[in-house]
């Protein structure tokens, strides 16, 4: 799978990467999505990314749960209808590898806090998103009063997070599988000698 996430470009309606992307909601995803197949998702490549691709993908509608089965059975909590794929693009120069993983830890964080999209997953080479149907501000839309304050009130949430210095946080897949395989990415960045988790010592996060 490292091989096909890591090309420099690759193209929104690429057969590969939407197999790719079944695969890996199949593997990273429950309910439903186990039983996705390329054939069948909803795919669609998002323009915007610096360096990532970004990939829309959605259930089928066949596969969507009814409002009576929704009510006589609760959802798991990682089974949305629709999330964002995210792959990085190529890392290049000294502690590359290392600023990806810090990134992972940072979004993880503000995931759990409440200051950022959920996290559905982490895999080798990219991570799974909440998919939020928005748009990229515009530079006037930025001036607007209410809008800065909004946006100025959340970066100082941020900010203000208190991160122990001891607390570690675990980047693993929902199931096993594949992630043990994605794990041998550890060699090389010395922070782990396992290659069930990766855990990252928060102390080298400057957060304040």
């Amino acid at each position: 799978m490292l091989d096909i996430v890591t090309k420099k470009q690759m193209p929104g309606d690429n057969v590969e990467m939407r197999e790719l992307t079944a695969r890996i909601c199949r593997d990273y995803l429950h309910g439903a999505w186990k039983r996705v197949t390329a054939n069948n998702i909803g795919f669609k490549h998002i323009s915007g990314g610096l360096s990532n691709l970004l990939y829309h993908v959605s259930l089928p509608e066949d596969l969507l749960p009814s409002p009576a089965a929704s009510s006589k059975h609760q959802r798991h909590p990682q089974e949305p209808k629709e999330v964002l794929i995210r792959v990085y693009g190529q890392t290049h120069g000294e502690g590359a590898l290392e600023a990806l993983i810090t990134e992972s830890v940072v979004f993880t964080l503000l995931s759990e806090r409440g200051l950022g999209p959920k996290l559905h997953g982490i895999f080798p080479g990219g991570r799974i998103e909440q998919y939020i149907d928005a748009r990229p501000l515009l530079t006037k839309e930025l001036a607007h009063p209410k809008l800065s304050g909004r946006i100025a009130q959340k970066m100082a949430a941020i900010h203000s997070m208190e991160v122990s210095r001891g607390m570690c946080v675990t980047l693993a897949g929902t199931d096993g599988g594949d992630v043990r395989k994605g794990m041998r990415l550890s060699k090389y960045c010395g922070l782990v000698d396992t290659l069930d988790v990766l855990r990252i010592d928060m102390a080298s996060l400057e957060m304040r």
